[in-house]
């Protein structure tokens, strides 16, 4: 019986990690947002090989951003790019790391789930884990808000468990280090152990971990910024206290967002973990008694949404953070439904009915609903792969067979790489052989500020750059002509306000990978893939990687 087994650690790690690995590995996971190139890969980059994109947040004008948790990533950047040249290598090591802390995290989160709630939530958490979309975008995601999620995979699970400072050390090593708003969602478990363990001790497992984790972060920060820096003070300022704008120069979503990303990557097991204390509720009607503190447990998914659904600015990113709760949540209502289910057919039908055969019958009932997960959530990653891996199609052959790895074109010799409405995606500079080989900018419909190269020399990170705001304005200095360009990628559709740049005579295609044109495509057909229907139902066009024949003549290959 499902409800009387679990896996035991080990294959439930390998297989964990494994799913991270094809999420890491070539192709399999898209950069989706251009937040994590230019804040995260690119300052990596940066000091991994001591160039590479600045934005405004890094400005120690500014100080949004902690080198601390981007020096984590550059350490393993640094070690791999001593054994191999290839930038593209180190790149997809650096996402294995985090594939590896993901999958390690989520078995530790099992563990507990498999000790506290018993096997049968233990592996239909497990299933969710392994199988959502939600886990194998972020997972790999050099974001914040994803090393938030490992961080509060441990919290949760360690409060289930009440190793109450492991939990309070991880809940501050998220929101000091990870996403600050994170905490947010952690109210329940930090007034439930203040109940049990008291004040005094709890402030005491504070105070240690801002020694711990504040203090060298702050010291990380003051070798870069040459000046007293408290980044996630300095970001909460800015997104809840500034006069100007905020987060809403970057972009207001309606109510309803945070439900339908919840959808996409969880599917029905996302509706099912909202229904867990409705569930609950219903069960204690119908006589069964409530397990003790199931509804607090439960409770931090309710109070993120009830907080972060009414704020303006939203991102999937946002909703990282609170991915193994609602993990754990579907998978308690799963037993609820179980529950339930045999509740009702035991009233229904004849006293001489087997028990047995009820059983039967619920089991396949909630298999019935983990095998529509599943097949939803590979549907859903399918999608993800063939719809959008054409950027990092474009610039692997850029870089590998173009390019040559460098070697297509003398070490003095400068070269631009060209994109206009396509920046955002980008997949950073290890996408790029070295440092002659330039991103550059072309005017678009984009109006808002652009990142620029870093500053050269020893003290580059603390120098204020000149051409840098916190209004999102447009900065002019970005740009370059179009005839200085060597290289252009970009991806064209019949509406758009800039030039079809395939169409000039100077530029030749020299590569192209199907790109989905979501706005000429059915709804469902590009959110799930679905076979032979999505072939005939979504619109692709071309990613385009084009050479400008007038500044580059390759010999022969």
């Amino acid at each position: 019986m499902a409800d009387e087994w679990a896996p035991s650690l080990r294959p439930v790690l390998l297989t964990l990690l494994t799913v991270q690995i094809l999420s890491a590995s070539f192709n399999y996971n898209t950069v989706s947002d251009c937040d994590e190139v230019f804040n995260y890969w690119e300052p990596t980059h940066y000091l991994t090989y001591k160039y590479g994109f600045q934005t405004w947040e890094y400005s120690p004008e500014f100080g949004l951003r902690s080198y601390a948790y981007i020096l984590l990533h550059a350490s393993i950047a640094k070690l791999v790019a001593i054994f191999s040249s290839d930038k593209t290598f180190v790149f997809y090591c650096v996402r294995l790391f985090m594939g590896f802390v993901t999958s390690s995290t989520q078995t530790f989160f099992y563990s507990t789930v498999v000790e506290r709630f018993g096997p049968f939530i233990g592996v239909s958490t497990f299933i969710i884990l392994l199988f959502s979309p939600g886990f194998f975008i972020a997972g790999t995601a050099m974001l914040p808000s994803t090393f938030s999620m490992w961080a509060l995979t441990v919290a949760f699970g360690a409060w289930f468990i009440q190793l109450d400072a492991l939990a309070v050390f991880s809940v501050a090593l998220s929101t000091i280090m990870g996403w600050p708003f994170s905490v947010v969602m952690t109210f329940p478990l930090v007034l439930d152990i203040l109940k049990r363990r008291g004040l005094i001790r709890v402030f005491f497992w504070g105070v240690l971990s801002l020694i711990f984790f504040l203090g060298p972060m702050m010291v990380i920060d003051y070798e870069y910024y040459k000046k007293v820096i408290i980044a996630p003070l300095n970001i909460i300022i800015y997104n809840v206290f500034s006069s100007h704008g905020g987060p809403e120069l970057y972009g207001v979503e309606p109510w309803y967002f945070y439900i339908l990303n919840g959808i996409l990557n969880f599917n029905i097991m996302f509706i099912l973990a909202f229904a867990s204390v409705p569930l609950l509720t219903l069960r204690h009607f119908l006589g069964k008694s409530v397990p003790k503190l199931a509804y607090l447990f439960l409770s931090p998914m309710y109070v993120w949404f009830f907080l972060m659904i009414r704020m303006p600015h939203k991102e999937e990113r946002f909703l990282f953070c609170i991915y193994p709760i609602i993990a754990f949540a579907a998978g308690f209502s799963l037993v609820l439904v179980k529950e339930i289910m045999t509740a009702i057919l035991r009233a229904i039908t004849p006293r001489s009915t087997k028990i047995q055969s009820i059983n039967y019958v619920t089991t396949a009932g909630t298999a019935g609903i983990l095998i529509v997960f599943v097949l939803l959530s590979l549907s859903r990653t399918i999608s993800m792969v063939v719809n959008y891996g054409g950027p990092l199609h474009v610039y692997s052959h850029l870089y590998h067979t173009e390019l040559r790895g460098g070697s297509a074109f003398g070490s003095d010799e400068k070269i631009r790489i060209c994109v206009g409405k396509e920046w955002y995606r980008f997949p950073s500079n290890f996408f790029l052989p070295a440092e002659n080989f330039e991103l550059s900018f072309l005017e678009s419909s984009f109006k808002g500020q652009l990142p620029k190269l870093f500053s050269k020399g020893p003290d580059a990170t603390s120098i204020i750059p000149t051409g840098f705001n916190d209004l999102n304005q447009q900065e002019m200095d970005r740009y370059v002509y179009l005839s200085q360009c060597h290289y252009l990628v970009d991806y064209e559709f019949p509406d758009q306000s800039e030039d079809r740049y395939s169409t000039f005579h100077n530029w030749k295609v020299i590569y192209k990978s199907p790109f989905l044109d979501a706005n000429s495509s059915d709804r469902l057909s590009r959110a799930f893939w679905i076979p032979f229907y999505s072939n005939r139902h979504n619109t692709y066009r071309d990613y385009l990687l084009m050479r400008n024949v007038n500044r580059v003549r390759l010999p022969e290959k």
